[in-house]
Parts: C-alpha cells; structure tokens; sequence
C-alpha cells in the first residue's frame, strides 16, 4: 500500500528569511502580498501560499528578484541595447535623415528620465506591483504601434510611449520590489536582480 508522501517542511532559514518579511511595517509589506490598509486578502495570498507548497526551502523574495531581473534583462535587450541594431535599417527602410533618426534615440533617454520622477511618485503611491503591470502594457503598446509608423513624428511619439512604459516597468520598480522582500540581505538581492541590464546586451550580439 503506497504511503501518503509528507510534505517537505521548509528549512530555518527560510523560516528567518520569511518573518523578515512578514515582520515589515505596511508601508514597506506592499510585495508581501499581505492585507494592506485593512483590505482583506486578494489572489496575492493564493499565489503566496502555491510558492510555498511548490519551492518550500526556497524564499519568495528570491523568486521576486528573479522575476524582476528577467524583466531588466528584457527592457534592456530589446529597447536599450536591441533598438541601436536596427538604427541604419529603419533609416534606410524610412528614407530619414541621420539627425532626425538619432532624434528618435534621444528622446527615448531623455523621457525615460523625466518618466522616472512620475514613476517615483507612483511606487509611493499605489506600489510596484500595479506600477510595474501599467510599464508593461504601455510598453506592448507602444511596440505594437511601431508596426503602423510611416512618418517620422510617428516614430518619435512611439519611442516616448515605449519609453515611458519601459520606465515604469525597469529597475527602480524592480528594486523596490524586491527591497520590500529583504532585510538583511537586501543589498546583495538587488545588485543579483540589477545583473539583468548587463546580461541583457549579450543577447543582442546574436543580432
């Protein structure tokens, strides 16, 4: 008769690593995935509880930095480094100037920057996780629109979408993620999770 299989209990220092995370004031539990502000519990908690049962040894701040880096690693490689490959494609498909192209890549520095400030404000406000949702589909959008560009306005209007989304979806709300996961550790975890923008430029030499 088969036995029934017992389930894995987590390690001490998993253990530690989670009441860290359960012990954070409100204000800095916002990816615990606990109540916030008297809320009652939502699907956070599902999915919370399902990484336990899964990965019991180990930590979900680790999956979160995981997460976060193949994010970084994804914004960079296509956007940041990935766009620089296609720049004498798009001039010659198009027909622009070089300096009304290079415009294009400028803009993309300059908004993500100035999107930055909004983006600060917005963590405090409703938190990485919807702030980090809003990147992304900003981001699809703006790339999907890419494909309907015929004139130059057109590319530059989809380089700020697309910046602004890339924004509000990259590091810093990655980083703030994953520093409401971590106490201790916290700066090993977010330089781990910052890996992804440098690995994301190997990709683009197989371009």
């Amino acid at each position: 008769r088969e036995q029934p299989r017992r389930a894995t209990q987590p390690s001490k220092r998993v253990e530690r690593e989670r009441s860290r995370c359960d012990g954070l004031p409100v204000p800095d539990a916002l990816d615990c995935i606990r109540p916030i502000g008297g809320r009652t519990a939502g699907s956070g908690d599902l999915v919370l509880g399902m990484l336990r049962k899964l990965y019991p040894n180990v930590y979900e701040g680790w999956i979160v930095v995981g997460s976060a880096g193949v994010i970084v690693l994804v914004v960079a490689a296509t956007f940041f480094y990935g766009f620089g490959t296609i720049y004498n494609e798009v001039r010659a498909e198009f027909g622009w100037k070089n300096s009304e192209t290079a415009l294009a890549f400028s803009l993309r520095n300059e908004v993500g920057g100035i999107g930055a400030i909004f983006v600060g404000i917005a963590l405090d406000r409703i938190g990485p996780k919807r702030v980090l949702f809003v990147g992304i589909t900003v981001a699809a959008f703006g790339v999907f629109a890419m494909s309907f560009m015929q004139e130059i306005w057109h590319f530059y209007v989809v380089m700020v979408v697309i910046a602004l989304g890339s924004s509000a979806a990259a590091g810093q709300v990655g980083l703030t993620a994953v520093a409401s996961w971590f106490q201790v550790r916290r700066a090993f975890a977010m330089s781990i999770m910052t890996l992804g923008g440098g690995l994301g430029g190997h990709f683009v030499v197989g371009i």
